[in-house]
Parts: structure tokens; C-alpha cells; sequence
């Protein structure tokens, strides 16, 4: 999110300025004391900037989980569409009752033929957003993503 861009942005500006300040330090040091310490010093420096990265990478990580979660969820709601889409064209297709000999309505048959090709239309768009977000989402959203593609499969 924004606030931890912001804070990260802040935290590594603070540790480069740090450096600099050290680098500054080391070059007036006299003395092997105060060379202890500021060795010392960038020890501890070097130690903070290693958790800072730990720390950034596990912000990173949680923010995309977090979009991945999302992304499910709106692609669920793509899929219940597409399968709603598939199920109102089972019921158009239900055998209808005719004589022998009789053919359908032609409205029957238009109707038959337009909702067939909007959930054709409608599987087909879902499959593409969630095939699309599936090679790039964490582990943990993947999973939701295969059960998904799943039901897209049943509702082609």
C-alpha cells in the first residue's frame, strides 16, 4: 500500500544516510578505539538494513496476497455469472414438447442459439482472467485459482 512505500522509502533513506554519516566518521577516525567503533557501527548498520529488506520483502509479499484475494473474489463472481449463463441454457435446451415431425419455434431456437453464445462468451472470458492471473499469484491464491479454472472447465 501507499503507507508502506512510504515507510520503506523512509527507512531506507534513513539507513543511506547513516551510511554516509559512517563513511564520513571512518575517514576522520583516529585511533584504533574509534576505529572499533565504528566498525562496530557498521556492523549494527549492516544487520539493520538485512531486517529492513526482511522486512520489506514480507510487506511485499503480504500486499500481493492480499491483491490475489481480491482477484479470487471478483473472478468468483465472473465464474457464478458463467455459470448461470451455462445453466439458463440447459433449461432453454430441456426438450420441449413437439409432435412428431414438428420443429421448434423459430424464437425458441433464436433464444436457444443467443443465450448459447453469451455463456459461451461469458466461460470463456472468466477462464481468460483467471488463466491470466494464475502464473503470476502466491502459492496460497493459486490453489483458489485451479479450483476456479475448475469450474470454468465443468461450465464449457
Amino acid at each position: 500500500s501507499e503507507k508502506t512505500s512510504a515507510v520503506e522509502e523512509e527507512a531506507s533513506a534513513a539507513v543511506l544516510a547513516a551510511k554516509k554519516l559512517i563513511l564520513g566518521k571512518q575517514k576522520d577516525a583516529k585511533g584504533p578505539e574509534a576505529t572499533a567503533a565504528i566498525a562496530k557501527l557498521q556492523t549494527r548498520l549492516n544487520q539493520t538494513q538485512q531486517e529492513l529488506n526482511k522486512h520489506v520483502k514480507a510487506a511485499g509479499s503480504a500486499e500481493r496476497l492480499l491483491k490475489g484475494k481480491e482477484t479470487v473474489v471478483e473472478l468468483d463472481t465472473k465464474i457464478k455469472g458463467a455459470e448461470a449463463e451455462v445453466d439458463k441454457v440447459e433449461e432453454l435446451a430441456k426438450p420441449v414438447q413437439c409432435d412428431e415431425g414438428e420443429e421448434l419455434p423459430d424464437d425458441t431456437l433464436e433464444e436457444l442459439g443467443t443465450a448459447f453464445v453469451s455463456g459461451q462468451k461469458t466461460v470463456k472470458a472468466a477462464t481468460s482472467a483467471v488463466e491470466s492471473n494464475l502464473s503470476t499469484a502466491p502459492p496460497l491464491v493459486k490453489s483458489a485459482l485451479q479450483k476456479l479454472i475448475e469450474r470454468t472447465k465443468k461450465a464449457s
